[in-house]
């Protein structure tokens, strides 16, 4: 009986130095891989600043050429003219077209789907970079 209780508590003590063994080893892992996490959080946090920088810049660039472009009046370069009676004045151009301006309705529809384009590309490319650069890590 004292044999098989010796015995018990030797294979009770081996397997519990086993299991501490083993414990120790996985909470040395587990601080290691939250160490790592935090690294490439801190990391993905100062990206995302660059990031977000940036694109706020672009969006400033984007209103700036907004506004500037708001008096601008488009013309049709190819539109067709009808044959003058008179010749043109001095100065003009010869194959200038009458009524070659687009409207001023038509004009800020152009402007203002091509300020939409500019943002969502630019939305596209912070986008892009951020995949890029998070995949280099």
């Amino acid at each position: 009986m004292i044999g098989a209780t010796t015995a018990g508590v030797m294979t009770a003590k081996y397997k519990n130095a086993k299991f501490e063994a083993f414990k120790s080893a996985a909470d040395a892992a587990y601080a290691q891989a939250q160490a790592k996490t935090l690294e490439i959080e801190l990391k993905n946090q100062m990206l995302a600043k660059e990031l977000d920088s940036a694109y706020r810049q672009g969006k400033k660039d984007i209103d700036r050429l907004s506004s500037e472009l708001a008096t601008v009046r488009l013309r049709d370069p190819n539109a067709r003219s009808c044959p003058m009676p008179d010749p043109p004045a001095a100065g003009e151009p010869k194959n200038q077209a009458a009524g070659a301006d687009l409207s001023a309705e038509l004009t800020q529809l152009l402007l203002s789907e091509s300020r939409r384009a500019d943002e969502a590309a630019l939305y596209a490319q912070t986008c892009y970079q951020w995949i890029k650069d998070v995949q280099a890590k």
